[in-house]
């Protein structure tokens, strides 16, 4: 059976009125029709000229003709989009392991990004209306089921779980169905031209692992690392293994895992009885927490915990994992709680989703409103005349680039999906700076270090 769409939701417009009236732009005065002229506009020197007989006058009718009115070509239209709504779909879970962290507040978090411009008077004049469809929590088969109705509902899509972006990346391209993402295999997003990665891939983070690696320790300690057994895991096991290769690091274990108690289990035996030092655990949020669970149990206690996706799940990890060992250290991809920005995204959750608690948001919700983000400065940027194809050509050239404040600014180009290039690097509880939770850069690339 097909997994038709979770539910629809249009998004409140909170603040109408005041609001609106303030911030609607000129943009649908600037569509009007011009002013046509017409044969009433006709002055006495348009008259034809007379005859030889210059007693007779000329008649009426030699008049010059009026000037045909000059008319704007009517929208045609696009999927999804209507003269006063915008539908997006965002793929979510709602079956699955992670089904358990999809709920109505959760998914009203999601879109808060939306309404905040719903409020502030739409895009062009439309209100953005989420669809939500189910992923299966990362199942391929579910997904592509779920897109087969997205496609022809919904304008645009989005998806936060790196194996249903990458699912999406292969469909978006030959439907040119635009996507924006989150977490997705970074080989799939740079041969998709039709899919916007909003954070750095893995293997993007996994190339500047090895750096870190020396800063705290040298060539002879033991390192293990341990990845999911997906597109994206091995991906960015591949891009780690050649790093670490050419700087002449010691790994000792190379294995995926599955997040299941039993294996994650055996894999901590298998660190433990190699003499690992160094974990680079490339996983999700589920095998994050069976593993560090399972350290938990085997009084394992490495160096250092280090991983490329924890910058955006490590609050999720920690709360389901009881807790993190001071020594994990994570690559962020987005803002903080702590930050202007993140205060001002709080801000927004409170206004918009009065019902939603601690609980219910948090540093890795972000993730969510800088994909949001994004695709609002494309909607933008693309005019009143929505379609796909102009959307396109706008993410490739005034998108490309963008600060928003909430994730690095991406690459994006004609034959070039490199995404953001920059990480943070910060550990829970630590880099404290005034109370405030600071990141420290691992990269040469100043572009983004004042979002936080």
């Amino acid at each position: 059976m097909r997994s038709r769409r979770l539910r629809t939701r249009i998004l409140p417009t909170l603040l109408a009125g005041a609001l609106i009236a303030a911030a609607c732009s000129s943009d649908d005065d600037d569509s009007n029709t011009t002013e046509a002229t017409t044969a009433d506009e006709t002055t006495e020197d348009t008259a034809a000229p007379a005859t030889d007989d210059t007693s007779a006058p000329a008649p009426d009718d030699t008049a010059a003709p009026a000037t045909d009115p000059v008319e704007e070509e009517p929208y045609e239209g696009e999927v999804g989009v209507t003269d006063d709504t915008i539908k997006i779909g965002f793929f979510l879970p709602e079956t699955g392991p992670y089904s358990v962290v999809t709920t109505d507040v959760g998914n009203s978090v999601t879109g808060v990004a939306f309404d905040e411009v719903n409020a502030a008077g739409g895009i062009h004049g439309r209100q953005v209306e989420l669809v939500f469809y189910d992923d299966g929590s990362g199942d391929p088969a579910v997904t592509q089921d779920s897109f087969k109705d997205a496609q022809d509902e919904v304008f645009g899509t989005m998806a936060i779980i790196g194996n249903t972006a990458t699912t999406l990346g292969s469909l978006s391209e030959p439907a040119e169905v635009p996507a924006v993402v989150g977490n997705i295999d970074g080989r799939i997003a740079r041969e998709s031209m039709w899919t916007f990665g909003a954070i750095p891939y893995w293997d993007t983070s996994s190339r500047l692992m090895d750096d870190y690696i020396l800063s705290i320790a040298d060539t002879e300690t033991p390192i293990g690392v341990v990845y999911m057994a997906s597109p994206n895991g091995e991906g960015a096991h591949a891009a780690f293994m050649e790093e670490a290769d050419a700087a002449g690091l010691n790994v000792v274990v190379e294995q995926p895992v599955d997040p299941f108690p039993s294996t994650c289990s055996n894999e901590i035996a298998k660190l433990q009885d190699s003499g690992v030092e160094i974990v680079y655990m490339i996983t999700a949020s589920l095998p994050g927490i069976c593993m560090n669970r399972s350290a938990v149990e085997a009084d394992f206690n490495p160096t250092a915990w280090l991983s490329p996706a924890y910058g955006w799940s490590l609050e999720f990890v920690a709360k389901a994992a009881g807790g993190l060992p001071d020594s994990v250290t994570a690559f962020g991809h987005t803002t903080t709680l702590e930050t202007d920005a993140g205060q001002h995204f709080e801000e927004q959750v409170n206004t918009f989703i009065p019902e939603a608690g601690e609980g219910d948001y948090s540093v890795d919700s972000i993730l969510s409103y800088a994909m949001a983000q994004l695709f609002i400065e494309g909607l933008e940027a693309a005019g009143p005349n929505l379609t796909r194809q102009g959307f396109f050509d706008v993410m490739e050239t005034t998108v490309s680039g963008v600060d928003t404040g909430f994730s690095p600014p991406p690459v994006y180009g004609p034959d070039d999906r490199s995404g953001p290039l920059s990480v943070s690097l910060w550990k829970p509880g630590t880099y404290l700076v005034d109370g405030v939770e600071t990141p420290t850069w691992v990269t040469d690339d100043p572009t983004w270090y004042d979002g936080f």
